[in-house]
């Protein structure tokens, strides 16, 4: 079974989008279970929420209904599996250049065929690995430019994300024909679609799921939600809040979006049930009088920005669906058969939401 999960921001999760750092203390890990007050959001019901002590978790993938992949760049493993009913790690790569070792950058992460499939943005690396990272084997593809993506849509096809114009292509495994690339000849939507190509960063911030061999993505600063296969773009929208990424002639080739100016849009996204796509989304600027303000603490301003309660459900024909309105500040999520789970790290503790998906 493929379940692919989304894109991982290729910059270090410490920066956020216009370049501002967030700091990080001396962390440390204790995990504490405790039952929530179950409160209903529309289709989603808070069933439990968990404590733990970790500050810059960056993102998660649920890869058993015991298991949680957790990257953390604050942490000595860079990214671990967490048994968090029980409160433990059961296995982690440290961060490092090394054959055993994982990059500081963010990672691309999603089951495959019963392992874990990391993509490696710094070392430019995939690798197979089991629950406990014990390495199985490495998953070579032949692309190239600097890809700042890569994610299975099948048992031999791979999407990858790269510098190069045709900025989206469909590789074989172990082969460097493409099956089908994005241009910006392509037709009228990837004309659209002209962030990609102009801006190379904004390209490390796509989110992405794949479902039913549609690879489905967005990236931070528009509320455009495309879907791809080898056969070419499926759907392309903005609904409903109809936000772009406008061009500007201040902005640097090599430079993200002013937040100021530009709304922050998609934070991530995933599928449920080769059903819907569930897409976490924030639709707002910084309020540049709260920059201004002296006493406003700009970690804690920045690490709100990326956060949400509200998140827009898509059917697989990109039909905007419905909107629900978690109780909740989240930061990311991952959704695993009925149940998604998401994190918020506004406090101390990160605080790990599960709900029921009705």
């Amino acid at each position: 079974m493929l379940n692919n999960k989304k894109s991982i921001q290729v910059r270090n999760r410490n920066v956020w989008p216009t370049g501002c750092y967030i700091n990080v203390g001396i962390v440390c890990v204790l995990f504490t279970l405790f039952s929530a007050t179950k409160g209903v959001s529309q289709d989603l019901t808070l069933v439990n929420q968990y404590e733990k002590e970790l500050y810059n978790t960056s993102d998660i993938l649920v890869s058993s209904d015991s298991i949680i992949i957790v990257q953390d760049l604050s942490y000595d493993f860079g990214i671990y599996s967490l048994a968090f009913k029980r409160g433990i790690i059961i296995g982690g790569l440290e961060i490092g250049q090394g054959p055993n070792s994982i990059s500081s950058r963010n990672k691309d992460m999603a089951l495959y065929n019963n392992h874990i499939l990391i993509w490696d943005t710094g070392n430019q690396r995939a690798t197979l690995y089991d629950e406990k990272f014990n390495k199985t084997e490495f998953f070579p593809f032949d692309v190239r430019g600097y890809t700042y993506s890569l994610a299975p849509i099948s048992n031999n096809k791979v999407v990858a994300i790269t510098n190069e114009d045709s900025f989206l292509k469909i590789l074989k495994r172990n082969d460097s024909n493409k099956e089908w690339e994005l241009t910006k000849e392509y037709n009228s939507t990837a004309d659209v679609l002209k962030d990609y190509y102009s801006r190379p960063l904004v390209r490390g911030t796509i989110k992405h799921t794949v479902v039913d061999g549609m690879y489905i993505f967005a990236h931070e600063y528009s509320s455009r939600l495309t879907a791809v296969n080898e056969e070419g773009i499926i759907f392309s929208t903005t609904q409903p809040y109809n936000y772009e990424l406008e061009a500007d002639e201040k902005w640097s080739e090599n430079a993200l979006p002013d937040l100021t100016d530009s709304e922050l849009c998609v934070l991530d996204i995933d599928s449920y049930k080769e059903k819907y796509i569930f897409v976490l989304f924030k639709g707002e600027k910084i309020s540049k009088d709260r920059i201004a303000n002296k006493f406003v603490n700009p970690d804690l301003l920045i690490e709100e920005m990326l956060h949400t309660n509200k998140i827009l459900v898509y059917n697989l024909k990109g039909d905007f669906v419905k909107e629900i309105q978690l109780n909740e500040q989240i930061k990311g999520f991952s959704i695993y058969q009925n149940k998604l789970f998401s994190y918020s790290t506004l406090t101390d503790k990160t605080l790990l939401y599960e709900y029921e998906i009705k």
